[in-house]
This record gives structure tokens, sequence and C-alpha cells, in this order.
């Protein structure tokens, strides 16, 4: 799908499902999920961070099931999709 792109600042955030988030270089990122507007179709939340000269400490609701157990390095790019529960994360 095409999702709008933000551009965020704040360590803290609620994501919205079908949009897509970008933080730049970010020390400490904390999510939450707000609930969809829409349960008939599929919602993905998806964001984007740096991780500086120190690993950024990510946060996410407990509930997540990583297809992999996240493992934040300094100095990558990370691109994270939750889709019903379980969240992917990609860093390069």
């Amino acid at each position: 799908g095409i999702y709008p792109v933000v551009s965020m600042t704040y360590a803290t955030a609620e994501l919205t499902p079908n949009t897509y988030y970008k933080w730049g270089e970010i020390a400490a990122l904390s999510i939450t999920l707000a609930e969809p507007a829409d349960v008939t179709i599929t919602n993905e939340y998806c964001f984007e961070f740096t991780s500086g000269e120190t690993a950024t400490e990510l946060t996410v609701p407990g509930d997540i099931k990583w297809a992999q157990e996240p493992s934040i390095e300094a100095g990558k790019t990370y691109q994270v999709s939750i889709l019903h529960g379980i969240g992917v994360i990609c860093g390069a």
C-alpha cells in the first residue's frame, strides 16, 4: 500500500496504522500502538529510526512477537513493521 510519511522528533509516540513514521538519529524511542479505526482492513504499523554512536534503546508493547528478537546496534538505520502482533525489524 501507499502510506503517508510522517517525520518525527519526539522520543515517545503512539503510532496509528498504515502510516510510515520516520525518525532521524535518536538515543531512545518508546512506541505504543493506537487502536485501528477500521478493523475490517489490514492494519500495519511501520517506522524507521537511526541508531547513533550509542545503540538506540527501543521500547515497544510487550505483547509484540518478533520474527527474530531485535538487537539494536550503533550506527545503523532500522525499519520496523508490525502486523497482527508480529514484528519484523531490519537494520543496515
